[in-house]
């Protein structure tokens, strides 16, 4: 059920998303300034306090996101945009550590799109407000 209900809030984001930019007296949305930015192994964590997920994935460029994981069991959300630059690289996983307030940590496991023509991975997380930082692992794909 817990699958279902994030499958759901999903889609009903990004058809919002579409919908509102298909509009066309639309402005694009203003940006908004994340109250911290982390860089580490080349990818950048931009982190959004008291923003809504909404807010933040209107400010990215159409079809930027690779993955979008939405944690529905709280409802104050720390929003983090992590964005990896592919190159020429092929990039099978990312793996993100979470860390807490508490000196807990977990661990979100993501990938790019296999058509991401971007050269650049984007991953956008709705987490508990308790995270204070948090550092991504590039895993290449194994050559052939």
């Amino acid at each position: 059920m817990r699958v279902v209900a994030k499958l759901l809030v999903v889609v009903l984001i990004i058809a919002f998303v579409r919908s509102n930019r298909n509009s066309k007296n639309d402005k694009p949305a203003p940006p908004i300034e994340p109250s911290a930015v982390i860089e580490n192994n080349g990818a950048e964590h931009r982190l959004y306090r008291g923003v809504k997920l909404l807010d933040v994935v209107e400010t990215l460029p159409t079809s930027t996101i690779d993955t979008l994981d939405v944690d529905t069991r709280t409802k104050q959300h720390l929003i983090v945009v992590i964005t990896v630059p592919l190159g020429n690289h092929k990039v099978s996983d990312l793996q993100t550590t979470f860390k807490l307030k508490n000196g807990q940590s977990f661990v979100g496991k993501w990938r790019p799109v296999n058509d991401n023509k971007n050269e650049i991975a984007t991953g956008v997380f709705a987490v508990t407000d308790s995270v204070v930082s948090c550092s991504t692992e590039i895993k290449p794909s194994a050559s052939k």
